[in-house]
């Protein structure tokens, strides 16, 4: 694929948005639109073309039956599967399931099994292969073929050697593309339009490749198995094809905090077919870059060292709302309920913002970081005033690299006290904005009487019945009091000046 194909094909990606904001900022756009995730293995089933048939064969309670075991389908109930495959013919592998319309074999890949059991789960999957050949290609009805499912699984419970076995069967496997016709289809004929909520997703899916549908489970033994292909043509054309979002499949696996290891592979196996082009600065939904996806939570220490020290370019990236990765970074600390890692390795927001700002300061560049604006002129400052759980070690050098940020407006007027006082950010970073207001003003008006651009003073944005009310209303009198008394301290001692 040549780099205008590549090109070309990004711009037809469209972005997205979400079901869910990624950051809850006071944007008039909206907040940040990641790529949706809402795919569960219960919603496997079939997507064939034409009608499913949906009269059951004793092989599907079988392997129902097994689903529904005490021991999730494994020991014997294998050697049955297997010795009743032994015995069946083709015509039943075709039969799909009464509730869920899937093939067995979408059945049989799905299960999460121990991995003492994975042999005999690929023996099973290669006798169905061999009785009906057609079925490495059928999907089930949320559009995944038995290749898509395998590597869906769970990244623990995810079989290398059975995702070998399909792509070694036709390597065009990898090309695969997700659709949803049959699922839509139904939906329309039962109720005249689609679910609600199920739209965005399909946007999303849509388009989506098995490289994509890997990168959802980050694995590297299956990714490396996917990407082990010899014809460079197929391996091009799945790293750089993007979804109904615009992703390629790294962005993918940094949204769904990949490991290193697993991020390092998709880097370095892209740089062997394409030369000329970076995936790490390639901007994918709403232009964010895989650095910028990686600010998100979920991602680790080291994952995140290597996003930043291998394109610096990345740093200075910004996504359609005028963001930078820092910016992302300073959004929230929540872990989404999509990424499937432990809390505890995952970076937090406040190590995010000092590696991107030490990256910075190597360029000289930190205060020209924390300054930069977004679309709707917020600073670095504003969107950490925008999140409770900002800590004041995060604000401390944000206000030492930039002292007079602090009364920068956003295109609403607001300063960042506004937004720390509608946010309710913790009343010692509250009153840490107005003592250093205290010290930085100069001879300029306090930034407790600055007005939005509806004439509110910060106080006058303080939601009722705060506990901060009270305590906000003492500092501001006595801040203002200071202020009044160093004033005329001024004024006497320049009188006192002049007269002699």
């Amino acid at each position: 694929m040549s780099y205008n194909k590549l090109v070309s094909q990004k711009s037809t990606g469209g972005n997205a948005p979400g079901p869910y904001p990624r950051r809850v900022a006071q944007k008039t756009t909206g907040g940040h639109a990641p790529r949706p995730f809402h795919r569960d293995r219960a919603d496997f089933a079939n997507n064939g073309e034409g009608p499913a048939e949906e009269m059951e064969t004793d092989l599907h309670g079988l392997i129902r039956a097994m689903a529904r075991s005490d021991d999730g389908g494994q020991g014997h109930d294998w050697e049955g599967l297997l010795s009743r495959l032994r015995n069946a013919d083709a015509d039943e592998l075709k039969v799909r399931e009464s509730t869920s319309h899937r093939l067995p074999i979408h059945s049989v890949v799905s299960f999460v099994t121990d991995r003492q059991y994975w042999k005999k789960r690929r023996n099973a999957v290669k006798l169905m292969l061999e009785l009906y050949p057609e079925s490495e290609f059928d999907r089930d009805m949320s559009g995944y073929t038995p290749l898509h499912i395998a590597c869906l699984v769970d990244s623990n419970c995810a079989d290398h050697k059975l995702v070998r076995m399909i792509v070694n069967r036709n390597p065009r496997h990898v090309l695969e593309e997700m659709c949803h016709v049959e699922k839509e289809r139904r939906e329309r004929a039962q109720c005249g339009r689609l679910e609600e909520g199920s739209t965005a997703d399909r946007v999303s899916e849509r388009g989506s490749n098995t490289l994509h549908v890997a990168c959802e489970r980050p694995n590297l033994a299956v990714l490396t198995e996917l990407l082990s292909i010899e014809d460079n043509r197929i391996k091009r054309r799945a790293l750089g094809h993007v979804d109904g979002a615009g992703n390629l499949p790294i962005h993918v696996a940094v949204e769904k905090a990949a490991d290193i290891d697993t991020i390092k592979l998709l880097v370095i196996e892209w740089k062997q077919v394409f030369e000329n082009v970076d995936c790490l600065t390639w901007g994918g939904i709403n232009n964010m870059t895989p650095l910028h996806l990686g600010c998100y939570p979920g991602i680790n220490l080291e994952a995140f060292a290597y996003l930043v020290g291998e394109c610096r370019g990345a740093i200075w990236k910004t996504d359609v709302h005028g963001d930078l990765p820092i910016h992302v970074a300073a959004s929230n600390n929540r872990l989404p309920r999509f990424v499937h890692v432990d809390r505890a390795s995952a970076l937090s927001k406040k190590k995010k913002i000092k590696m991107l700002l030490k990256a910075a300061r190597t360029e000289g560049r930190n205060k020209e970081m924390i300054a930069k604006r977004n679309t709707i002129g917020e600073t670095l400052l504003h969107i950490l005033c925008n999140f409770a759980e900002t800590e004041a070690d995060v604000l401390a050098p944000v206000l030492r690299y930039g002292p007079a940020l602090y009364r920068d407006k956003d295109n609403n007027g607001d300063t960042p006290l506004h937004r720390a006082l509608v946010s309710n950010l913790s009343p010692e970073l509250i009153f840490e904005l107005i003592y250093h207001d205290q010290d930085h003003s100069g001879d300029r008006p306090s930034v407790l009487i600055q007005q939005n651009n509806m004439g509110q003073i910060p106080k006058d944005v303080i939601p009722e019945r705060t506990r901060i009310l009270d305590d906000f209303e003492r500092v501001m009198r006595e801040a203002l009091i200071d202020r009044t008394r160093e004033e005329r301290r001024k004024r006497r001692r320049a009188d006192e000046g002049a007269s002699e």
